[in-house]
């Protein structure tokens, strides 16, 4: 009956950091105070590390709860888990060789495992933020066949933006650039990003990456509720 009840909390919690609500961190203190910080709340202690880290910019907190929550876990899916949110946290402030550490060892310790597939493409992800490019083909080209529909999709999508834009003869070809400004946005670093996606528009046109480039502004516009200019952005990548 515990499990149920904490099942809901959670899809109440992640509802309230969906619709931004602005008392979403007392309610995970709240709902941490009633429960326990404990291995029975360590999927809301995920949740808190995530909500604090991509929605409140507050990664060294995130990364507190969460070393706190691997001391707690008991399973070894917990602690991959745990290990991916630590992974992804590291990504946004840059620390790459970190994370890739992290997402390395849920790969090894779970072998053909969901989780384990999840982590090869945080590996391939990581290393294309990085601008290493033939490492992170080198990882999707396994994972296309991946058992696990989601980051099947996810990796071809991946897969096709760098063999589509990859320099050719040297020639730049913006895919660096895109890299960049697709980390900036994962970093919620939205203006940086779309600063990055304008030059690539303006330097690079009659390129592949050209609507690459409109496509992923439209997605940041979205994001900033700049809607009128995101229908602009999609209209100019229809046509």
């Amino acid at each position: 009956f515990l499990e149920e009840k904490l099942t809901a909390e959670l899809y109440l919690l992640r509802i309230s950091s969906a619709t931004q609500n602005p008392n979403t961190e007392q309610k995970f203190e709240s709902v941490l105070g009633r429960y326990g910080t404990n291995a029975n709340t360590i999927r809301i202690q995920i949740e808190y590390a995530d909500y604090l880290t991509f929605q409140q910019g507050k990664p060294e907190q995130s990364e507190s709860v969460l070393e706190r929550a691997l001391q707690l876990s008991k399973s070894k899916f917990e602690r991959a888990r745990i290990k991916i949110k630590l992974g992804e946290i590291f990504v946004f402030t840059n620390r790459f060789n970190k994370a890739l550490i992290y997402f390395s060892q849920v790969q090894t310790k779970l072998k053909n495992h969901p989780l384990s597939q999840e982590a090869r493409f945080k590996v391939a992800q990581t290393s294309y933020f990085k601008g290493d490019f033939s490492w992170a083909m080198a990882q999707l080209k396994v994972l296309k066949g991946s058992t696990t529909q989601l980051i099947a999709n996810d990796a071809v999508d991946l897969f096709l933006l760098i063999s589509d834009n990859q320099p050719q003869d040297s020639i730049p070809s913006g895919l660096q650039q895109y890299a960049k400004a697709d980390l900036l946005a994962y970093q919620n670093k939205n203006t940086e990003a779309l600063k990055v996606l304008k030059g690539i528009v303006d330097n690079f046109k009659g390129f592949p990456i050209e609507d690459e480039a409109l496509f992923k502004e439209a997605k940041v516009l979205v994001k900033n509720k700049k809607y009128d200019e995101a229908i602009s952005n999609f209209e100019k990548v229809i046509a």
